[in-house]
């Protein structure tokens, strides 16, 4: 899905570079990476933002990489050459240099982004060749295609980094087909591994998520397919964890789990059943119990951020509605510990639930982040404090 970039307007500035985000000219060695650098897939399971140590990569304008400083407070174009010109028109699209760092042309699928350990990823289509997993580095000067990811250069396709390896799924590019589920070794040219298959109508991988030597992922398929109505064929879903040690998959549960999340520190599953309950499961037995019920609640996104449970509506993403969105923010009991508010324009957005600094939001009128601080106060019991995240440096056409 492509969104209309639109942020608001920044003062006219002399672009500073990136001289305080520690940003690098080159690229990191990924075969360096160690095995206990922390997965991210649990923060941003949409992968519109990823996070580094000094802030969060994000493409703010279609064709152009973006990075917001955690230390400035500010988003700037991710380009650090003091003589790149970088005018934004009336129209809120971008011109700048023909040799801009920040520029990526069509044939990068620039809606995703990756960090890994100090390695940072996106998607490169090359003709004839297929599709590529290509570093960048981090101030985005260098870009090298490592790994070949697929034949077919416009796969769709969901990644996600554990342990030294990508993981990621190829859906089918039709209603009836087969989606799969590959690793390869983070190292140049490697070859990939498939290690799951599913087929059936409209099948598809999804929700790969990592907690130590465990990759889980949900396997989907429908009896049918109605684009018009989809909430009205029988949708299957299926929870799967594979395990990086003994090299095998095996089903979590029989239960028809949409979504989940795990914490490791408790052993805990967290999961919503398609149509039904948010639940609390132990890993090592699968004994359960329900910790939030919700009669309208059909479709759910779980998200866990080492403190809270998110709870997200769906449904209401996909479906025409008038009403808000409440993402609950629940606590391991079930406790209602906030409700997340997004209305207008903000209804229909894509929600990235975040680390433990900010929540993310990509709507149709731009980009908006939530201090998660004001999730973990005990104050008050709803939260709408959606701030539009600026893009600096820019000067404004006359």
């Amino acid at each position: 899905m492509r969104y209309k970039k639109i942020v608001a307007l920044g003062i006219t500035i002399a672009v500073a570079g990136l001289s305080g985000c520690n940003q690098s000219t080159k690229l990191e060695n990924m075969e360096s990476i160690s095995v206990n650098t922390e997965d991210k897939s649990e923060y941003f399971p949409g992968k519109f933002f990823a996070s580094n140590t000094s802030g969060y990569y994000y493409w703010g304008y279609t064709d152009y990489m973006t990075f917001y400083d955690l230390n400035t407070k500010k988003s700037v174009l991710l380009c650090n050459k003091p003589d790149c010109k970088h005018v934004i028109n009336n129209d809120n699209t971008i011109e700048t240099d023909k040799d801009c760092n920040a520029y990526y042309s069509s044939v990068y699928q620039n809606e995703k982004v990756w960090t890994y350990g100090d390695c940072v990823f996106v998607l490169q289509k090359i003709d004839k060749k297929g599709l590529y997993l290509t570093q960048i580095s981090s101030d985005s000067t260098m870009r090298k295609p490592v790994i070949r990811l697929s034949e077919n250069t416009e796969a769709i396709v969901e990644l996600i980094m554990n342990n030294g390896y990508a993981y990621y799924s190829i859906a089918a590019n039709t209603t009836e087909g087969m989606a799969e589920l590959y690793k390869v070794e983070l190292k140049e040219n490697a070859k990939p591994e498939k290690i799951d298959s599913i087929e059936g109508a409209s099948p598809i991988i999804t929700h790969l998520k990592a907690y130590d030597d465990n990759v889980y992922y949900v396997k989907f398929y429908s009896d049918e397919y109605n684009a018009q109505d989809p909430l009205s064929v029988e949708m299957n879903y299926q929870l799967y964890m594979y395990n990086e040690e003994s090299d095998e998959t095996k089903a979590v549960s029989d239960k028809n789990i949409d979504d989940y999340a795990v914490n490791v520190d408790d052993n805990e599953l967290y999961y919503h059943e398609c149509g039904g309950n948010v639940y609390k499961a132990n890993l090592d037995d699968m004994t359960s119990e329900c910790i939030y019920s919700d009669e309208n609640l059909i479709l759910s996104r779980i998200a866990y951020d080492g403190k809270y449970i998110y709870v997200d509506n769906f449904q209401d993403v996909i479906l025409e509605v008038d009403d808000e969105r409440k993402i609950y923010v629940i606590d391991n009991d079930g406790n209602i510990k906030k409700r997340v508010i997004a209305d207008d324009d903000k209804r229909k957005a894509t929600v990235e639930y975040g680390d433990d600094k900010y929540m993310f939001l990509i709507s149709s009128k731009g980009y908006y982040m939530l201090d998660k601080s004001n999730i973990y106060s005990d104050e008050g019991d709803t939260c709408n404090e959606w701030m539009p995240i600026e893009v600096t440096g820019l000067t404004k056409k006359e």
